[in-house]
């Protein structure tokens, strides 16, 4: 029976971060590819550790910065589980089962070491908009270990999941922290790029519509990189998604399906 570690870094945003909780505590449920094992990593003592278990996750503590730090002490304890695989989300990203279960068919059956999504939904909280980005072009510029290069054809992070293979070749530090230079302008995700590629491994990223899955970035009022960033950054590409929003309100959050008409400030006291 194969075996998935999903690791979900948190802090702060409790409300945001239980409903997905809960989203992967229904995936672990159901699941009918193997065995998923859910492990929270938060870094607020008491209080973080209450509700990762109350919502039924296993706990480990970590500061909260810096976050490829945080991130790899959840990959360093996820050998415990022994697993096939190993997944990282953010505690706003709700992704489909679709994606976990062709990431564990392209790692067994195609060679595959890691795979990743290139495109999502922007949902914001405060405003209830939702928009499509399709991820990276080729005018999006990253910080490699070799310079600079266009970052088109990168997957967007969220989701990133590794083969046992890739992983032990890393030695479960797949972002190199203990390399990290203080002054480094390389972001996490760029310096798992470079890791990767250190390792010649086999990367597979898809589009949502590739598998049948849905990726929902959900954007809340407390947010380092919020909604009004995207449509700085990438506005020309954010595509309306009216056909979509139903679906994830009546998935995710029923309660505001008979609100929509109150005033936002009585709707924030829903979250």
């Amino acid at each position: 029976m194969s075996r998935l570690v999903i690791i979900i870094p948190f802090f702060k945003r409790h409300s945001l971060t239980k409903v997905v909780f809960r989203h992967y505590r229904l995936l672990q449920r159901d699941w009918q590819h193997g065995q998923i094992e859910l492990l929270a990593v938060g870094s607020e003592g008491d209080v973080s550790r209450h509700l990762a278990e109350s919502e039924g996750l296993d706990y480990i503590e970590c500061a909260n910065r810096p976050l490829d730090a945080k991130y790899e002490c959840g990959f360093l304890c996820a050998q415990e589980y022994h697993p096939d695989a190993v997944a990282l989300v953010g505690s706003n990203d709700i992704i489909s089962g679709e994606y976990f279960a062709n990431a564990m068919t392209a790692f067994a059956e195609q060679g595959v070491d890691s795979t990743g999504l290139l495109d999502c939904y922007l949902v914001d909280l405060p405003t209830r908009r939702m928009s499509y980005w399709p991820g990276y072009s080729k005018n999006s510029i990253g910080y490699h270990r070799d310079g600079t290069r266009s970052r088109q054809g990168e997957s967007i992070a969220a989701g990133r999941t590794f083969s046992r293979n890739i992983l032990e070749k890393m030695h479960w530090r797949p972002f190199l922290a203990d390399q990290r230079i203080s002054e480094d302008l390389l972001n996490d995700d760029e310096t798992n790029i470079d890791c990767l590629n250190n390792h010649a491994a086999t990367i597979l990223n898809w589009r949502m519509a590739d598998v049948d899955c849905h990726y929902w970035n959900i954007k809340s009022e407390f947010d380092l990189n919020p909604f009004s960033a995207f449509e700085l950054a990438y506005g020309a590409d954010l595509k309306d998604v009216g056909d979509q929003t139903q679906a994830f309100w009546a998935c995710h959050y029923p309660h505001l399906l008979f609100a929509s008409s109150m005033p936002r400030r009585m709707l924030y006291s829903f979250w």
